[in-house]
């Protein structure tokens, strides 16, 4: 958990030490005051945790600061970590912060030596993190493959119970016949065999390849990842087929 005082209070130390630098000069230039707006600008767009427009003022607060030739522009680099890391979903941009602050930020005392540690440590927790979290452009599993394959599944098991069907009125016709020569009445249940033979067939070859198709999609398609690769499938007379085009 992060120590949420500790960083609020650096965000208090951080306008201190500007304001120190500022004063210092007996003209500031317009950079330096420019960069002292914009880092006033996020501070009140922090304190009021609009953290995205707060990391745009601290990102320009810190061009200006280093145009303007100010010492302590490194430090705003752990505000506007501070402010990505508020964001759900910008924990990579949150790291590269801090990884910038932790190149500019030198360890004068032992608050900033701890301040140092304090990112240190959240930059292992960061790393942590988007090491479980998909890659870039990978994204999540789409529900739509698992869905395809649940729809092969129910077809497969309704090609299970046809199949029951059929081997109970195979049995009742050839019940009524006797040493393979059967009565005109039973041609309706042959012909009832017949058609339950061939829709028995459909459904398990059908099943099949939307199962299949299914499994294939679970592996591939991923939300936010990008346009899916194209995948076919088909039954015909010779048998059943499923084209998958795309690069892996």
């Amino acid at each position: 958990m992060r120590p949420l005082s500790t960083l609020f209070f650096f965000v208090s130390f951080l306008t201190l030490s500007y304001t120190g630098a500022a004063a210092a000069q007996d003209a500031p230039s317009p950079a330096a005051q420019e960069a002292r707006r914009a880092f006033e600008e996020g501070r009140d767009h922090h304190n009021d945790r609009r953290y995205l427009l707060a990391a745009e003022a601290f990102e320009r607060a810190y061009r200006l600061m280093r145009e303007a030739g100010l010492p302590n522009a490194g430090l705003i680099l752990f505000n506007l970590g501070t402010s990505f890391d508020e964001i759900p979903g910008r924990e990579r941009d949150a790291r590269d912060a801090y990884a910038r602050y932790l190149e500019e930020a030198e360890p004068t005392d032992e608050a900033s030596a701890q301040r140092i540690a304090l990112v240190q440590a959240r930059i292992r927790e960061l790393d942590l993190r988007i090491g479980a979290a998909p890659a870039s452009g990978e994204g999540s599993i789409s529900p739509i493959g698992p869905i395809v394959l649940g729809g092969g599944g129910a077809l497969l098991l309704a090609s299970a119970i046809a199949a029951g069907v059929l081997a109970a009125e195979n049995d009742a016709f050839l019940a009524a016949c006797d040493e393979g020569i059967c009565p005109a009445s039973a041609r309706a249940s042959a012909e009832a065999v017949r058609d339950l033979a061939i829709a028995t067939d459909v459904l398990w070859i059908t099943g099949a390849v939307v199962a299949a198709t299914g499994l294939v999609l679970t592996l591939i398609l991923r939300e936010g990842g990008g346009e899916a690769p194209p995948v076919t499938a088909g039954c015909t007379g010779e048998g059943c087929a499923l084209l998958l085009r795309g690069a892996f």
